[in-house]
């Protein structure tokens, strides 16, 4: 059963949390693994202060700035809170191959958000990809949820990319009673391991 969320701040509140800049070995798997791995321990402890500290430059101020993006993100996440939703866990699969474009060096990365709904015994599961990028060689890396993100993002945030981008293998949201989340989970690796998934 799929399920579209009716509320309106969840995709993009998932496309910042998912914006960090985070240092990492150059090109390092465990490096790159622990750092995203990171990244969602920053999110589920609803850290927003590490949050916007650690989100790239272009989107911090195309929001308005630090302030202003705090501000969003607490409103965000109250909504979410108001409506019976909270994120209870997040899984991260191994990287695909580092790709070079430019100066640039990118990764995917398949991450998966267990979610609490407003509906009883039930949960959502919501599977995407991060790209992590790296302008300086793998030192420093910027991760985003490339499932949103469309050619006029990608460039904006990232002009050197152009749209040259390969899109990954994603799915709709899922709603399942929450004894089947285990089974439902271990049939999502098994797809993203069979999937033609950017490598």
């Amino acid at each position: 059963m799929t399920y579209n969320p009716p509320f309106h701040r969840i995709p993009i509140l998932l496309f910042i949390f998912l914006l960090y800049t985070l240092v990492a070995m150059a090109q390092d798997t465990a490096a790159l693994v622990t750092q995203v791995r990171l990244m969602g321990t920053v999110t589920q402890e609803k850290n927003y202060g590490a949050i916007a500290d650690q989100t790239h430059t272009a989107l911090v101020n195309a929001m308005g700035g630090r302030e202003e993006m705090l501000a969003f993100i607490a409103a965000g996440m109250e909504d979410m809170a108001a409506n019976g939703i909270r994120i209870d866990s997040v899984y991260f699969g191994d990287p695909g191959n580092f790709q070079q474009n430019e100066d640039i060096v990118y990764a995917f990365i398949p991450q998966v958000l267990v979610m609490t709904i407003p509906q009883p015994d039930q949960k959502m599961i919501v599977l995407s990809m991060l790209m992590a990028i790296s302008d300086d060689g793998g030192n420093r890396w910027t991760f985003v949820d490339a499932t949103g993100l469309d050619d006029a993002k990608l460039e904006y945030l990232f002009p050197d990319f152009q749209g040259n981008v390969p899109r990954p293998f994603t799915g709709k949201p899922i709603v399942l009673p929450e004894s089947e989340v285990t089974s439902q989970l271990q049939r999502i690796w098994s797809i993203l391991r069979d999937a033609d998934t950017p490598k």
